[in-house]
């Protein structure tokens, strides 16, 4: 039984549903997919083998509001007793933390899988880490952060990265226009990704491209944030910065664009970078996370410091000017196809559930 937030499209949400659908094409396996909040736009995306529930518990906000709820918590766990799962697997940290009460409640093994490094958690999830079996960390990075800001044991720490299925994103690729190039960012529109520092960078370049492009997709989730791009943009009379708004389509997005830019201040995987590697792009990035398994300096990208502007300059320039976008794209198009198919990973989340169920039987 997977225990996630809800079903909105995001990172987490869309890495489980595709896992997921994976997963239920073995016979041996009955799978429950809880959906904390209530469902979201995903939920049609989901395997009909894929049992859904919806609840609607309110995980964030007033905790009174939740408490108004006579199913927050009873009904749960009669579900729960209801199904008998083998396992319980969490996702995100408030479903994470769950799926740990539930387990210690009906002695079920627990799996947690954490995607970044920007929680820090308090006392209450400390403590109730005594009940996870297995923490499933997207990176070496992250696995790190769950040693040493979780207290979670070494011994119960397992790395296994992220997948996507490359053949969405393999489709009516774009062709290159040295004349025309578009550069493509695609992510929440928050300061820590670097956006204003993509801006200002490829600014630089505007003289040498005059007719180059730069599109944000991506949703807005600090409204002050926007303004402050926006106010930047029309100040200096930057027409080449185009924001197109959130997209449910990522391959499609990808599409319009020739070069990846992610000059992000910290990531657990960026699950962005690999769609973008799927698709052929050419990545400029940050080394964090575990971007830089995705990306070889050099061949498929170029790494850049965090807030350096000049560097993304730079970066961009030498791409555009040595012509290398077709061969970075190809090279990092075989980097996400070698070791980030969903083949793999599904395989090394089922060997994981039967290892632990074989142990609890």
């Amino acid at each position: 039984m997977h225990i996630i937030n809800n079903l909105e499209i995001g990172g987490a949400e869309k890495i489980l549903v595709l896992l997921l659908n994976e997963l239920s094409k073995r016979a041996d396996l009955d799978i429950y997919l809880v959906s904390m909040e209530g469902h979201g736009s995903l939920a049609k995306e989901v395997s009909s083998r894929v049992h859904l529930k919806e609840f609607k518990y309110r995980l964030f906000g007033p905790r009174y509001l939740g408490r108004l709820n006579p199913d927050f918590r009873l009904g749960l766990l009669q579900y729960v007793k209801s199904i008998k799962p083998d396992i319980i697997h969490g996702h995100l940290i408030r479903s994470e933390d769950i799926a740990k009460v539930l387990g210690g409640l009906t002695n079920t093994p627990v799996i947690t899988t954490s995607h970044d490094m920007l929680i820090f958690p308090g006392l209450k999830t400390k403590f109730l880490n005594r009940y996870v079996s297995k923490a499933v960390a997207v990176s070496s990075a992250v696995a790190k952060h769950l040693e040493s800001e979780y207290e979670i044991e070494n011994e119960k720490i397992e790395v296994i990265p992220n997948a996507i299925e490359i053949e969405l994103f393999e489709k009516g690729k774009k062709k290159f226009d040295i004349n025309n190039p578009v550069f493509v960012y695609i992510g929440r529109l928050l300061e820590s990704k670097g956006i204003e520092d993509a801006i200002r960078g490829l600014a630089k370049l505007k003289g040498e491209y005059p007719t180059m492009k730069f599109l944000i997709y991506g949703k807005e989730v600090f409204e002050s944030y926007k303004k402050h791009l926006d106010k930047i943009i029309a100040d200096n009379d930057w027409g080449f910065v185009k924001f197109m708004g959130r997209t449910e389509d990522v391959p499609a997005a990808l599409r319009t664009g020739d070069v990846f830019i992610l000059p992000s201040q910290t990531e657990g995987f960026a699950i962005s970078v690999l769609e973008a590697a799927a698709a052929s792009k050419p990545i400029i990035a940050t080394d964090t996370g575990a971007i830089g398994l995705m990306v070889k300096q050099n061949k498929s990208g170029i790494f850049i410091d965090w807030h350096a502007p000049e560097q993304i300059y730079w970066a961009a320039k030498k791409i555009l000017d040595e012509n290398l976008v077709e061969s970075y794209g190809k090279e990092a198009n075989k980097i996400a196809k070698n070791s980030f198919d969903i083949k793999d990973v599904e395989k090394s989340y089922y060997d994981l559930y039967v290892k632990l169920a074989s142990n609890r039987d």
